[in-house]
This record gives C-alpha cells, structure tokens and sequence, in this order.
C-alpha cells in the first residue's frame, strides 16, 4: 500500500527510470516539495524557484520531453537546490560547494551503483561528479552519454558524428560543417557565410 507521500508524487513513475521512484520519495520525505512537469523549453530542461510567484511557495519545473535518465538527473539536480536553499536560506552560491556537496550527496545514497542507470552513463556520472558542472548540458560527455538515449527525429545526429563539410540545418537555418575548436565546431550558415560555434553535441538534421 502507498504512503500518502508516494501517492501525491506517483505521476513521477511514467518520466523516471526503473527502480528510481523510490530514491525520489527518500529525499522528498526529508525535502517535500510540488514538482510540476512542464512543456519543453529550449533555455533549460528544470528549474527550482523558492518563491514562486502565484503561491510564494517552493517549486520545481521539469521538462516533459526529457529521456527518463536525463529527467532522473535533472529531478535530483533541482531537489538538490532546494535542500541547499532550506539549510542555507539563499545565503550561498546557487551552484557553489554547498550545493555540489548536496547534489553529489543525494545521487551517490540513492541512484549510482544500484543497476538504474546503463554502465556507459554510471561512469559519465562519476566522472561528472568529480567535478560537477552548474548544468548537466555543460559537461560534453555526461551530455553525449545521455544522448545515446533520446529519441532522435529521423535524419538527426549530433554535429560530432557528421563528416566535415556536411551540410546540416538547425534552428530552420541551414549551416555547413567546420573545423573543431575544442568543444565547438565553426560552422558557416549558407545564406549569409557568417561563422558560428555550435556544440559537438548539438542534435542536427543532416541535409544530403
């Protein structure tokens, strides 16, 4: 029998991976919070407001389009936001060492080594936290490793798995593959021969 606190977060189960759900209820019994599931935005996958304006409550946005993995880890990545504003009351860095600290904390006692996320993506999480970028989108290879489990439209890839010179469109524009710089390939949009950085992760249609 579900516990009132499964029952009022149960909608969770149909975007999480297998065997995470209960991970989830663990920190929200210590950390009770509405968690809505949203439309896509392009500018970012979750958010944590302390106030939100319509209640002046704490909520977390995430959003719908998200893979189960990427949406487990961006849950985490907002809870962890919020046990740091409760012990800490705004009074540090939204992502500085209290909040890694947090973040790290919840994902190691609940998710990693327990069979829920694929070996590739286990050992791209490790290795993101020993770091721990502000954003999972930052970290290429957490991005590159989660990708592998999106849902990619027919004739999409990442802009990295796309010989030179290939001809691609993104965003309705359509640009022609360049040199690498780093984590960025320059490539040149068509209609008007400007340069642009694009990231080597970036999901693209390739255009034959």
């Amino acid at each position: 029998m579900l516990s009132p606190i499964e029952k009022a977060y149960y909608g969770l189960n149909r975007y999480l991976p297998e065997n995470s759900y209960s991970g989830i209820i663990a920190i929200l019994k210590k950390h009770p919070i509405p968690i809505k599931v949203v439309k896509p935005r392009n500018s970012k996958l979750g958010d944590y407001r302390p106030h939100w304006e319509k209640t002046g409550k704490p909520l977390i946005t995430v959003n719908a389009n998200l893979n189960p993995f990427s949406f487990l880890i961006t849950l985490i990545h907002e809870l962890a936001h919020h046990a740091t504003y409760l012990k800490h009351q705004g009074r540090v860095k939204p992502h500085g060492d209290e909040w890694k600290n947090i973040y790290e904390e919840m994902a190691h006692n609940h998710f990693l080594g327990k069979g829920i996320f694929p070996s590739d993506l286990e050992l791209a999480l490790r290795k993101y936290f020993t770091r721990t970028f502000a954003s999972s989108c930052a970290d290429p290879n957490l991005l590159r490793a989660l990708s592998r489990y999106d849902a990619q439209p027919d004739g999409h890839f990442l802009l990295e798995q796309l010989k030179p010179n290939s001809v691609f469109e993104l965003n309705g524009r359509t640009f022609k593959k360049g040199e690498k710089r780093r984590k960025r390939y320059t490539c040149m949009e068509l209609s008007t021969k400007k340069n642009y950085l694009v990231s080597a992760v970036c999901s693209v249609k390739f255009i034959e």
